[in-house]
């Protein structure tokens, strides 16, 4: 009944592990089980549908019963059926399961003569995943029968939700809940990148004005971590603080976009040249972190900094970890692109590392493909070096949905009022 799971029980008196099983009313959202009844009692019984419809039964009584559901997939235990109506030689439902390339794994079945097609997929209870459906390698499209979306770097993709996701509630605005100050955007020249860059910081709601030496967490992706939508961390952030979970920071949403938003140069700044040359650091630590000391009322100690990132910005987090692990102390990874060739430095380092002293939080997703054996690896390693660390699956693929459900687990390992308190919900 959780959003997530975990690997490694022999790790467990090393590692901060959550449980796979939530109790009821601990802050998770409804689930993909509130909704009309399905269209058949059994997948027996729709399967025998499908049979009449491919010996030449009249299709439109058993399409009229899947619009019925007024949702995708159809479940059936772990198996997800997922059904398209439309001409085509070639469907497929490509997303975090076919790492959103075309492979035999996504292909759909056409059933009989008819223009219907299906597809299965065995999914975790608690899965949730990211997908389009293609129609002959060419025209993507939103499932026209799951009203669930997602939005990523792409636009909106259809989200499947199995029976037991939740959604976590801290991620949703609440109308009693304070608000928090969010600057507008911030523009700082800077000589390390040559450009001016953008960002954008929050102060907790109540913060009295005599506060001083609060901590502070840098946020790469950070014009993606606050949006609703997306990564949703300042809604998260305002619930925690009303439900009095985590003490006060300050964070810095740093934006990879330049002036216009025409832009987006998180690949070149996120992935360092090599090590020792890393202009986006030099940048955080020359040139933002004084501007932040001196408008904030933060420490200076490193020890109560944080960087936190996902994909690319996970593996700049490492990275800073390695090589400026006496900057922050705490270091937030979300589904690092261990595997990403021009940063394979990173990673080659991390496994041999010796001695890290930060508190990490590491998360990785069941459906992360590529993603998943090295981030595995990583927190093996990191548990063998008695790391202070968080490491959670969760069945959900690389996408914001994960990231957004998962951020809460991060501010409650790093700020929770009972120390190292993973969340609940």
């Amino acid at each position: 009944m959780s959003k997530r799971s975990n690997v490694f029980p022999a790790m467990l008196p090393r590692l901060a592990l959550l449980s796979l099983l939530v109790a009821p009313g601990c802050g998770v959202g409804p689930g993909a089980a509130d909704g009309p009844p399905r269209p058949f009692e059994s997948l027996g019984q729709l399967e025998t549908a499908l049979d009449a419809v491919r010996l030449g039964d009249d299709p439109e009584p058993f399409w009229e019963r899947i619009q019925a559901s007024a949702t995708m997939p159809l479940v059936f235990g772990q198996t997800a059926l997922f059904f398209y109506r439309g001409e085509g030689s070639k469907v497929e439902w490509r997303g975090d399961l076919s790492a959103w390339g075309p492979s035999w794994q996504a292909q759909g079945e056409r059933i009989g003569d008819t223009d219907i097609w299906r597809k299965s997929m065995q999914l975790l209870p608690a899965s949730r995943i990211d997908y389009k459906i293609v129609v002959d390698g060419e025209t993507w499209l939103l499932d026209p029968l799951n009203p669930h979306r997602q939005i990523g770097g792409s636009g909106y993709n259809s989200e499947a939700r199995m029976p037991d996701y939740r959604a976590s509630t801290l991620a949703t605005r609440r109308a009693d809940v304070a608000r928090g100050e969010f600057s507008e955007y911030q523009a700082l020249a800077s000589e390390a990148l040559g450009y001016t860059v953008k960002y954008r910081v929050y102060t907790p709601p109540g913060l009295p004005g005599d506060a001083t030496d609060l901590p502070a967490i840098y946020v790469t992706d950070g014009n993606d971590y606050y949006r609703e939508d997306w990564g949703a961390m300042l809604v998260t952030m305002d619930n925690l603080y009303a439900e009095e979970r985590i003490d006060p920071v300050v964070a810095v949403f740093i934006s990879h976009w330049n002036l216009d938003a025409t832009e987006n140069r998180r690949g070149s700044e996120l992935v360092p040249e090599a090590p020792g040359d890393c202009k986006l650091c030099d940048f955080i630590f020359d040139e933002l972190m004084p501007v932040i000391e001196a408008r904030y009322p933060v420490s200076k100690a490193g020890k109560d900094r944080a960087i936190l990132g996902t994909s690319l910005g996970g593996l700049f987090a490492t990275y800073m970890m390695l090589w400026h692990g006496d900057a922050f102390g705490q270091v937030g990874i979300q589904s690092p692109a261990y595997q990403y060739p021009a940063g394979r430095f990173i990673a080659d380092a991390l496994m041999s590392a010796d001695t890290i002293d930060n508190r990490v939080f590491l998360n990785a997703g069941l459906y992360e493909m590529d993603f998943m054996r090295p981030t595995v690896a990583a927190a093996a390693r990191l548990a063998d070096r008695d790391v202070d660390l968080l490491y959670l699956e969760v069945p959900d693929g690389h996408s914001w949905g994960h990231w957004r459900n998962t951020v809460d687990d991060a501010l409650l390992f790093f700020y929770g009022r009972v120390a190292t308190a993973p969340a609940t919900d």
